[in-house]
């Protein structure tokens, strides 16, 4: 996380944490993280596989930025796959080299939601409200206040 721990933090969820999108997400995530893979030509497969639907500006802001999203989310403590010591990479869709990283099998999503929900509960300086519904947000000149 980015914010500094000296400032107190309110995460509110209208649901339970975990109980989203994410944690059903099967899928595997891809990124240029291959040794014999890199940024430019992953947008290429990305280009090529979207058919014609892909935003080229958001195509090349993922395939540049997901290898550091990647690491990020292993110091995070995401147990991707591994094939020995190495991460287990897969080839899938249209891409032209391994980069699709999975956690346990088909429960990516779950993983990294698990990995993220304890990030956030270890953190001494956040306060999470579940269930919980903001309907205004506090602000001053330039900023948000509160809610």
């Amino acid at each position: 996380m980015r914010l500094p721990d000296s400032l107190p933090i309110v995460t509110v969820t209208e649901g339970l944490l975990g109980e989203n999108n994410t944690w059903y997400a099967q899928g595997g995530i891809a990124a240029a993280v291959g040794p014999d893979d890199d940024p430019n030509l992953h947008l290429q497969d990305t280009v090529a596989a979207g058919a014609g639907l892909v935003d080229i500006d958001a195509a090349r802001v993922m395939a540049e930025r997901g290898p550091f999203a990647v690491r990020w989310l292993l110091k995070q403590g995401t147990d991707f796959d591994l094939a020995g010591h190495v991460l287990a990479l897969d080839h899938e869709a249209a891409h032209s080299r391994r980069g699709t990283l999975h956690a346990g099998g088909d429960a990516t999503g779950a993983e990294i939601e698990r990995a993220l929900i304890a990030l956030l509960r270890s953190r001494k300086h956040i306060t999470i409200l579940e269930e919980t519904i903001a309907v205004d947000i506090a602000r001053t000149e330039f900023s948000a206040a509160g809610a």
